[in-house]
């Protein structure tokens, strides 16, 4: 029996180790071959923006894109490069309220159809609301910014919500975005000064190598594991202090609510979650900070993190892309129809606790 036994043994050992060594081969395998041959995953900027000397990329007018983010799934660019089916008319129609949402991807709706963004969801709760979607891929609180100084401001509006994620100051900092230039802001002697334009037409190409690198890593198990422990610190491997992060994005806030005075519009400042931060706590600090500091100055700002914590878990991943689900670069994490309905619905129940917001709708004639 002890025979037996050990002859038992080392048969399944011989076996895992068999397992293991080819697992181990056939992970390499598909490391390489993925590296060499696998097709690089498209940044979803390149179908519809080109360079833009002033921001470094802008959409395309009149562009359309069927199925673009999947079947049914179309992306349309309106004739002034916000995204929508119509044109925007300088003066809001009569009986309605013009709301301006700026913002990045997560604005602009990334992976979702024209109609579900979170811009249009806010509109379609009231149909006295009129919605303009200045959303647009890879921006920072310094493209957003520049964007509506330039192109929206022109436009008569009632509010103005200017919508940000912990990543987008971060993005300040840099004077690229993955393959395209972009401005930088700085803060001189107390005012916002407009650096590294006309932006460089030639964008930085990254080598073949980089480019493959993730795809391929992927397939190894290692790296999967790996992912899973450090993923959730990703979100907080940049510091949104540095480099006078706070500085320029108040700078930013103090000149875009004199730019809506001037229009007669209200600015209101939204802080949108994104999925790690419904556990993860590590921009906390910066965010209760940024709060702290947005209300000292009288700025009308929401935070949707907290209430974003009260979600149950398990109904988080309703909220978000998942792996794989949308064929872009970064698809990953963003919002999907349920998430921009929650934020539609949440930030439109703030809005209306705010009595001068509450006062100009009430004063519109019934919706149609």
């Amino acid at each position: 029996m002890r025979k037996l036994l050990k002859g038992v043994l080392q048969l399944a050992l011989a076996t895992v180790f068999v397992f293991v060594v080819f697992e181990g081969l056939s992970n390499t395998a598909l490391f390489w071959y993925t590296l060499i041959r696998h097709p690089v995953a498209p940044l979803a900027e390149k179908g519809h923006t080109r360079y833009d000397p002033d921001l470094g990329w802008a959409n395309i007018p009149n562009v359309s894109l069927k199925d673009y983010y999947g079947p049914g799934l179309d992306l349309t660019i309106n004739p002034q490069g916000f995204r929508g089916t119509r044109p925007v008319e300088a003066k809001v129609p009569g009986g309605m309220l013009r709301v301006i949402c700026s913002g990045d991807s997560m604005t602009l709706g990334y992976g979702v159809r024209d109609d579900q963004t979170w811009c249009q969801a806010l509109a379609a709760l009231d149909p006295r609301l009129e919605a303009v979607n200045m959303g647009q891929g890879g921006y920072g609180v310094d493209q957003a910014y520049l964007w509506y100084r330039r192109d929206g401001a022109a436009l008569e509006h009632q509010v103005h919500i200017f919508a940000f994620i912990i990543s987008d100051f971060d993005r300040m900092q840099g004077n690229s975005f993955y393959d395209y230039g972009k401005p930088v802001l700085m803060v001189r002697n107390g005012s916002l000064v407009v650096t590294n334009t006309p932006v460089p037409r030639v964008a930085r190409a990254r080598p073949w190598l980089m480019q493959n690198l993730p795809s391929a890593l992927e397939r190894l198990g290692t790296f999967q594991i790996a992912s899973r422990i450090v993923q959730p610190l990703a979100a907080h491997r940049a510091d949104p202090y540095a480099g006078g992060n706070m500085e320029r994005a108040l700078a930013v806030f103090e000149d875009l609510r004199r730019l809506n005075a001037a229009k007669g519009s209200e600015l209101l400042l939204v802080y949108l979650p994104i999925q790690n931060e419904w556990k993860h706590r590590g921009n906390d600090r910066f965010r209760t900070d940024l709060g702290t500091e947005l209300r000292r100055r009288g700025f009308w700002y929401v935070d949707l993190v907290d209430e974003f914590r009260a979600v149950p878990f398990w109904r988080t991943w309703e909220l978000f892309i998942p792996p794989g689900a949308v064929k872009f670069v970064g698809a990953t994490g963003h919002y999907t129809v349920s998430g921009h309905e929650w934020v539609a619905k949440t930030l439109f129940t703030h809005m209306l606790a705010n009595p001068e917001f509450a006062e100009r709708l009430s004063a519109l004639p019934p919706g149609r």
